[in-house]
C-alpha cells in the first residue's frame, strides 16, 4: 500500500515491565517517530518506565490502567481511541 503521507502507527502493549518487549517497542517507536517522521501513538495497559521513555521522546501515550478496568472497558477504550486517531497501522 502506498501512502501520500507518512503512515500513522498505533502500538498497543502491556508496558508493565522494562524488559525485552518493552525495550524493543521503545526503540522501534522512537525510530519511527524521530527518524522517519511517522506519527506514532501508543496505548499501554500500565504506567511505568516504557510510558516515561516514550513521552520523553515526544510520542503520544494513552494509558488504560488494567488494574482499574476490566477487559471489556479496556477494549471499549481501545476501539474509541482507534476511531479518534484513525491510524493507518495498528501493531
Amino acid at each position: 500500500m502506498k501512502y501520500s503521507h507518512p503512515p500513522s502507527v498505533l502500538h498497543i502493549a502491556s508496558g508493565d515491565l522494562w524488559a525485552g518487549a518493552e525495550v524493543q517497542l521503545s526503540v522501534l517507536a522512537s525510530a519511527l517517530h524521530n527518524k522517519l517522521g511517522i506519527q506514532v501513538n501508543v496505548i499501554l495497559l500500565n504506567h511505568g518506565m516504557l510510558e516515561e521513555k516514550l513521552r520523553n521522546t515526544g510520542i503520544n501515550v494513552f494509558v488504560l490502567d488494567e488494574s482499574r478496568q476490566n477487559a471489556f472497558q479496556i477494549l471499549r477504550q481501545i476501539i474509541h481511541t482507534i476511531r479518534i486517531i484513525k491510524p493507518d497501522i495498528v501493531h
